[in-house]
């Protein structure tokens, strides 16, 4: 069982995009997995901040999740009976938000933060874009544990560079002397 003490890192997108009417899921889990059912997780738009002439105010968030339960009188107006986080999963370390039926107004920055976290990363910004996309560049969580890995296409795209430098340089080597025409045409 690890400690919550310098080994977390906070694994989340920086892009999402979602259509307006859509449910989203912005993705967010501690590694290596750690329980934070007993944490206050922090859900907040880090743009929007409390009016400086009104003593009074105070910062709101998207979601706020505290002592085992959401903390509705400090959430902004807007998200309430809209967010929600896999209450099932935050012993896994996962503090994915959904937000049901995104509207325009939902775009823009979105921190996941647990104040009592300790390590080198202590949250994580994640930008919502809201509009119609010709690319499918938005990813769900998994409904299997959910948590979301990026592992196979950077593994991929690893694999695929690792291929084409190991490629080059045994054509370099075969022929020494020649000029390869593969790494001179210009596109």
């Amino acid at each position: 069982s690890s400690t919550c003490e310098d080994l977390n890192t906070f694994w989340g997108f920086w892009d999402c995009w979602v259509a307006p009417g859509d449910d989203v899921i912005l993705p967010c889990h501690l590694e290596p997995k750690y329980n934070v059912e007993g944490l206050t997780v922090e859900w907040s738009k880090p743009d929007l901040q409390p009016d400086p002439a009104d003593r009074l105010s105070r910062v709101e968030y998207v979601h706020f999740y505290r002592d085992g339960r959401e903390v509705l009188d400090l959430k902004i107006r807007s998200y309430l009976r809209r967010t929600e986080l896999f209450t099932d999963d935050l012993k896994d370390g996962n503090i994915s938000l959904r937000i049901k039926n995104v509207t325009l107004a939902d775009q823009g920055s979105y921190r996941c933060f647990i104040p009592k976290l300790r390590g080198p990363v202590t949250a994580s910004t994640i930008q919502l874009v809201v509009g119609e996309s010709d690319c499918s560049s938005c990813l769900s969580v998994p409904s299997s544990g959910g948590r979301l890995y990026l592992s196979a296409l950077a593994g991929g795209l690893f694999l695929f560079l690792f291929l084409f430098v190991v490629v080059g340089v045994c054509l370099h080597k075969r022929n020494p002397g020649k000029q390869n025409t593969f790494f001179n045409k210009s596109c």
